[in-house]
């Protein structure tokens, strides 16, 4: 790696988990005031993405155009963000019992995502290309979405199996496990919450841009295709360590981090996976907007029913069976390739496709 990479790679970790680290203490001050702490894990997502557009702006080259437009949005509405997300630690605006600020940073998400977007659709080809912006391998692409879904749904056929197998339920319950996931109703309402992808794609893209684009190709070189995914996952999981404690859980934060950790290692398996066959990063950040609001939909309702839940450690196991599905990719052929690993470029770990 040379000396640009390393401290391209520095900005990138001073930033996606030094403000992390920082937004930490006001997330905290938040909580301890019991005023709502959605916002700061609303804008936590953004941080990723950012470390990795400051250091293509400090350290370009200049032979290589960027979609300077597209970034100068991203990098501003991220800083509206950060700057609600801290005054809202100490000004609490309410109304009829829901706080403002989510409001406000929901509204400037919207209008980044959508501005946002235009301006990376009209950079021109060579500036998304050398940005890691291109829409490569469309079809590819909707498969791999497709076939995320479907294991998101077959994690519940599993839990279903355990049930049974453990005796805390019979056979029926497959039958009523497929009656709820094709119930209209569900659909419908999946239907409307995927609606609100364009208007939010920006804090997908935020983690996305960080993790599967910049930072994957990066551990992989280093420690191989496998095992390079199974770290960007820990490291990726240990990122949620405020919300695990704050928002997802008030009570079992260190069982949350470790169900977040298992839930990491095997999202990044099959991200990674999708990533290293598609070389869309926009696909990656639909699957993972597909993967938060369609738990938030089983788990009953919108973001509210991620938060405050307790987690006892005997669920472990039951976590690391639901995800099977996406761990079994780490056997996946295109995991074996030990000399691609070795041969990478800077440009390949720079992720210019």
């Amino acid at each position: 790696m040379s000396n640009v990479e390393k401290k391209k790679l520095g900005v990138f970790i001073a930033i996606a988990y030094g403000v992390m680290l920082i937004m930490t203490v006001f997330m905290y001050i938040s909580f301890k005031k019991a005023y709502d702490v959605t916002p700061f894990v609303q804008t936590l997502m953004m941080y990723p993405a950012c470390g990795v557009i400051i250091g293509k702006l400090c350290f370009r080259d200049k032979e290589k155009p960027l979609p300077i437009a597209g970034y100068t949005v991203f990098l501003i509405t991220t800083a509206a963000l950060i700057i609600m997300s801290i005054v809202s630690a100490f000004i609490p605006l309410v109304e009829d019992g829901v706080s403002l600020w989510i409001v406000y940073v929901n509204r400037a998400v919207m209008i980044g995502s959508v501005v946002g977007y235009i301006l990376f659709w009209l950079c021109g080809r060579e500036k998304r290309k050398n940005s890691g912006l291109s829409r490569n391998n469309v079809i590819l692409s909707i498969f791999f979405i497709v076939l995320f879904i479907v294991l998101f749904f077959v994690k519940y056929y599993l839990l279903a199996v355990y049930s049974i197998i453990t005796k805390q339920a019979d056979v029926s319950i497959l039958s009523e496990t497929t009656k709820a996931i094709f119930d209209l109703t569900l659909w419908k309402s999946l239907g409307g919450i995927s609606l609100y992808l364009p208007l939010s794609i920006f804090m997908y893209l935020g983690e996305e841009y960080g993790w599967r684009y910049y930072f994957q190709p990066i551990l992989q070189k280093k420690f191989g295709l496998r095992l390079g995914v199974i770290i960007l996952g820990i490291l990726w999981g240990v990122w949620h360590i405020a919300p695990d404690f704050m928002y997802y859980t008030k009570d079992s934060g260190v069982q949350q981090l470790c169900t977040q950790i298992i839930a990491c290692i095997a999202l990044a398996i099959f991200f990674g996976y999708a990533y290293m066959k598609t070389k869309n990063i926009w696909a990656l950040a639909i699957m993972h907007f597909i993967n938060n609001n369609f738990t938030a939909v089983m788990g009953g309702g919108g973001s509210d029913a991620l938060q405050g839940n307790t987690i006892r450690w005997s669920m472990l196991p039951i976590i690391v069976l639901m995800y099977l599905p996406l761990f079994i990719f780490i056997f996946a052929p295109t995991y074996s390739k030990k000399k691609q690993a070795q041969q990478m470029t800077v440009q390949e770990v720079e992720g210019a496709v």
